[in-house]
């Protein structure tokens, strides 16, 4: 657990003076040493600050010592229980911190007695009563962030376990607002606006969770008089295992009106034209990961050239190839790896055969696509080792971009990676995926939308013979890629539509929610993601205006609160604007340099009603 508040203190009174008295935005987070799960919760909030460029500073209970000047931070969050430790001058403090138009975030349910009328608990309680952990979902009541209201999560979804303070709505003081509450109706996170302040206060232990961070997050903006985040504004749809290996059977699952075509055929002539049409009509780019050779799947051995496998393999590549030359202009390529074999130890266990047969998927990508080497890579399972990582650097020194998985998974398998550097070779950039497949459902929304709030971007993968993964007899459908065994095309027999147009429905949706998201290949989004991580940014903040400085341009969140409105000063742009639970949440686009924004009283919907009309996006999705 990193303690930053030394150091970073001394600088505050700075800080506060620059930018012609604008305060620069900085975040204070109280944690505790000795709080684990408290921590958990705050690496994650620190990972999301770091990727908005939002500066913080960390004030360990445990260490003790004076405290800073709180009305030098732009919000206090606390991410630890043990604050009954705290006496009546700190949470003073706080109270009149808040009180004054100061923000705080409760990312971790505690208790304070001094503290609960600040949280918004309108009941005097010693001590109060805990729910046992539990999976109890969670529901949206309000726009939380764009698109947010009304999705609901349950426990068959995602396995929350909040371990909540026992309250009900009606024990919240009457200026709260629940936000969020749990299936059965208990408040999870709500907003307590007191004086000039503001307080929301998440009723769980559960932020620690990756695919959350992006709610966490907002909740953050949200409670700043005037919340700023840089986001990417990136859109990444990749297609695994394409070209595909040959097949020929049946394509029943697809639809009956290819009953009479093998699956070679389909993916050539049905799947891929679908594809590329629905590219040219909603602006989107495509990369696609090839495996080289899906027939050696010899791991223990030196390859051949009379191999079986080889032979075999590399005449079908050339064959899958030249079966969508005529749709797949426009297509970029990455390596997908020799054959489908994860790379790790139990996957090849001799890194000596590892490296022949990639020096061998080598030739062949040279003698099929020799206009350009891969420089992106997607994990077979989305798994790798370090010493293996390292190896397809070694022998693809082009691959500058490894695209695993994001918010879930085994971190010692190569998953739950974070936008940075690879940790196991840091020449390689890591561009996880966050969602896969063709259906928004509850777990896909939450997953894109925390994404999106937290960063501004959207990374999605999917596979063309996604279509044909169906529930066989005995199994479960929670583990197949087309549960209800959708057709490709049309409807099924219950007025159901296909996979295609499903697709079709959730890329409108995100593009009308968010205009400003632009789809672009691995390579250039890669390429502009790392320009993006590297360009430092400042924000200051005043009564009246916000001045957002970075050394490139780029896009921003900006987000005030429901009395306030944002206009122009400046270089820069306001590019969307969208009502949301308790303000307003603006993008602009700055330029290189200084830009600045003013905001002033607003004139126009309340919060509530805004946010009723900014949730449409979602109107009639079964999530």
């Amino acid at each position: 657990m990193n303690s930053l508040i030394s150091g970073i203190v001394g600088k505050l009174r700075k800080l506060a003076r620059s930018s012609g008295g604008n305060r620069q935005q900085v975040v204070l987070i109280i944690c505790h040493a000795d709080d684990t799960a408290g921590n958990e919760v705050m690496d994650n909030i620190c990972g999301g600050l770091a990727q908005a460029k939002i500066q913080f500073a960390v004030l360990d209970l445990k260490a003790g010592g004076s405290w800073p000047a709180l009305d030098g931070f732009s919000a206090v969050v606390l991410s630890t229980e043990k604050i009954s430790e705290l006496g009546a001058a700190q949470t003073s403090l706080i109270v009149n911190y808040v009180e004054a138009g100061g923000g705080l975030l409760v990312a971790y349910r505690c208790w304070q007695p001094l503290l609960s009328g600040l949280f918004g608990f309108g009941v005097e309680l010693d001590q109060p009563r805990f729910l046992s952990p539990g999976g109890h979902g969670l529901h949206f009541k309000e726009e939380v962030f764009t698109g947010a209201r009304g999705l609901t999560i349950g426990d068959e979804h995602w396995g929350f376990e909040h371990c909540q303070i026992d309250i009900l709505p009606n024990g919240l003081h009457d200026r709260c607002q629940v936000l969020i509450t749990d299936g059965d109706g208990c408040p999870v996170a709500w907003q307590c606006d007191r004086m000039k302040g503001r307080v929301i206060y998440w009723n769980t232990t559960v932020l620690f969770c990756r695919a959350l961070r992006g709610f966490l997050l907002q909740s953050l903006l949200s409670v700043m008089r005037a919340g700023v985040s840089a986001i990417s504004g990136l859109g990444v749809i990749q297609i695994d295992d394409f070209p595909p290996s040959l097949s020929t059977a049946s394509c029943e699952d697809a639809g009956a009106e290819f009953s009479n075509i093998s699956r070679t055929e389909f993916y050539a002539g049905v799947w891929l034209p679908d594809m590329m049409e629905l590219k040219g009509r909603c602006g989107l780019e495509f990369t696609c990961y090839t495996v080289m050779n899906y027939d050696d799947v010899d791991v223990s051995d030196l390859p051949s050239d009379a191999a079986p496998g080889h032979l075999s393999g590399t005449g079908h590549l050339t064959s899958r190839f030249s079966r969508i030359a005529h749709d797949a202009g426009g297509l970029e390529f990455g390596f997908h790896g020799y054959n489908h074999v994860p790379m790790t130890r139990e996957g090849w266990p001799n890194l000596e055969v590892a490296e022949s047969k990639l020096r061998l998927a080598r030739k062949m990508w040279e003698k099929l696509l020799p206009h350009r080497m891969p420089v992106s890579y997607v994990p077979a399972n989305n798994w790798y080792h370090a010493e293996h990582i390292r190896l397809i650097g070694s022998v693809f020194p082009e691959i500058t971009t490894v695209c695993g998985l994001s918010s879930v998974g085994d971190p010692e398998m190569g998953e739950y990676r974070e936008f940075a550097p690879e940790p196991w070779n840091s020449t390689i950039l890591c561009l996880p995926r966050e969602t896969f497949g063709y259906f928004l459902g509850p777990t896909e929304r939450m997953m894109m939308l925390s994404q999106l709030g937290a960063m501004g971007c959207w990374t999605h993968f999917v596979h063309s013979d996604d279509v044909f993964d169906v529930p066989q007899p005995g199994q479960s459908s929670g583990y197949v890629r087309n549960p209800e065994k959708r057709p490709w095309r049309g409807e099924d027999s219950r007025g159901r539509k296909g996979m295609l147009a499903e697709l079709h429905d959730w890329i409108s949706t995100v593009q009308s929610l968010f205009p400003w998201l632009e789809f672009l290949t691995t390579s250039v989004a890669a390429d502009r993601f790392r320009r993006h991580l590297q360009a430092p940014a400042q924000v200051w903040v005043s009564d009246g205006e916000v001045v957002i400085e970075g050394k490139s341009g780029g896009l921003y969140y900006v987000r005030v609160r429901d009395e306030t409105e944002l206009c122009m000063r400046g270089p820069g742009k306001i590019v969307d604007q969208r009502r949301v639970f308790g303000g307003t949440l603006y993008v602009v686009d700055c330029p290189a340099g200084r830009a600045r924004f003013c905001f002033s009283p607003r004139r126009g919907l309340s919060g509530t009603r805004a946010s009723e009309k900014a949730s449409r996006g979602f109107h009639g999705l079964s999530c």
